[in-house]
């Protein structure tokens, strides 16, 4: 999954996504799939259409 904000807290940036996603019929079965036992996540700033942003990757992983 990917998201993107104005940067901030990372702490906060991080939970403000959980929860849209969570929110999300689209993302909600993917954050609590019971299939996935990795995650892996990573964050970098830069500008995005002349806008400072927070971008995030979040990529899950089965056990295999």
């Amino acid at each position: 999954m990917l998201g993107w904000l104005a940067p901030g807290d990372p702490r906060g940036e991080a939970a403000w996504l959980v929860r849209a996603w969570l929110n999300s019929p689209v993302h909600r079965p993917i954050v609590l799939g019971a299939s996935f036992r990795r995650v892996g996540i990573g964050r970098t700033t830069g500008t995005i259409g002349g806008e400072l942003s927070a971008v995030y990757t979040v990529d899950f992983a089965s056990a295999r």
